[in-house]
């Protein structure tokens, strides 16, 4: 029984350890994405610029570039906000499975001493 029990806690931690890294995954794959965004952002900034200088006077020009340099900075800060979200969602995960850890570790030290 004390097998079993050590076994299950062996499994339960291989299981979190997984879900863990799934979870890490995750987050540095949507860190890249965003990443991958804002870079995407700034090239297509640079071709609408191109694209007004080439059609527009000088204070119309200066307009956009402000409007877009204010949309790129709302994308930035949303993207920043959700990577934000997900590390703390991350953290969390990660602190309740240590918890579940601890807990299981506990109950199986409780069960050895018995």
């Amino acid at each position: 029984s004390l097998q079993e029990a050590s076994r299950s806690l062996e499994q339960s931690i291989r299981s979190k350890n997984e879900q863990i890294q799934r979870l890490e995954t995750a987050t540095e794959e949507s860190e890249r994405e965003h990443t991958q965004q804002l870079e995407e952002s700034k090239v297509s900034y640079a071709q609408l610029l191109v694209e007004h200088t080439a059609l527009q006077s000088e204070s119309e020009l200066k307009e956009k570039e402000a409007q877009l340099l204010k949309e790129g900075a709302l994308k930035a800060n949303e993207s920043i906000k959700s990577l934000q979200e997900a590390s703390r969602s991350l953290e969390q995960s990660i602190r309740s499975k240590n918890e579940q850890i601890q807990r299981l570790e506990t109950a199986t030290e409780e069960s050895e001493r018995e």
